[in-house]
């Protein structure tokens, strides 16, 4: 099974037959991209659906105020951008590799018939989006009403729920995040994120390294996540 099919087979579009899979991974344009490359921004036209083979990509949006909000991080087979598929409009976010990445894509024109084909899949199109859109609220309220720990606490749960792995000692993150990825995610400095990183290593709560994260105390960065001193 070639990578494009097995990307396919593990997405958004894993319950269409086997035929019409094969052909929207015959038609797909694949892309390589390297880390920190834009794929779109904010704004664009948004005339494509993408669908990641392999690697990272962030979502991102910027506030009216210039701040950056980082609403998701995601990896293998994860689609992306779907409203480029159901209606002319523009893009509510940023897309970024965050290492080399391979995506596919296709034009609306292209993925337009599957949808009509199977009504179901826009369903689940309509609740990516809205999923997205509520993660997105999620971050702004994090921002506006909570201290920088608690905001990366919960960061890095959510990242276990999405890409956990086991890991030499605790539960691994599956990704290569840099400190710098996580002061972006949660709103805050590097130097903050380093720091406090530090003090959860030296209480055994995880292990940080160079893109490495690994916690080795679940049930304390959950209570880090609903109990945290806010910052100076």
């Amino acid at each position: 099974m070639g990578t494009v099919h097995r990307a396919l087979s593990r997405s958004l579009f894993s319950e269409i037959d086997r035929v019409a899979l094969e052909q929207l991974g015959s038609i797909a344009r694949v892309e390589a991209r390297v880390a920190g490359e834009q794929i779109f921004l904010q704004g664009d036209p948004a005339d494509r659906v993408y669908l990641i083979e392999t690697g990272q990509v962030r979502l991102s949006k910027v506030t009216d105020v210039g701040e950056q909000i980082v609403v998701a991080v995601l990896t293998d087979a994860e689609v992306f951008a779907v409203i480029g598929g159901l209606r002319p409009t523009t893009y509510p976010l940023s897309a970024e590799s965050m290492t080399d990445t391979v995506v596919l894509s296709w034009r609306r024109e292209q993925i337009g018939p599957v949808f009509r084909a199977y009504p179901e899949l826009v369903g689940a199109a309509m609740e990516l989006v809205a999923s997205r859109m509520r993660e997105l609220q999620d971050r702004y309220h994090e921002l506006a009403t909570l201290p920088v720990p608690q905001r990366l606490a919960r960061a890095l749960l959510r990242l276990v729920d999405r890409c956990g792995t086991d890991g030499d000692q605790g539960i691994g993150l599956g990704l290569r995040l840099s400190r710098q990825d996580l002061a972006e995610m949660t709103g805050t400095t590097l130097y903050t994120v380093s720091r406090i990183l530090s003090a959860w290593g030296s209480d055994g709560v995880l292990i940080s390294g160079r893109r490495r994260v690994e916690i080795l105390d679940i049930a304390a960065l959950e209570g880090l996540a609903e109990v945290s001193e806010r910052e100076d």
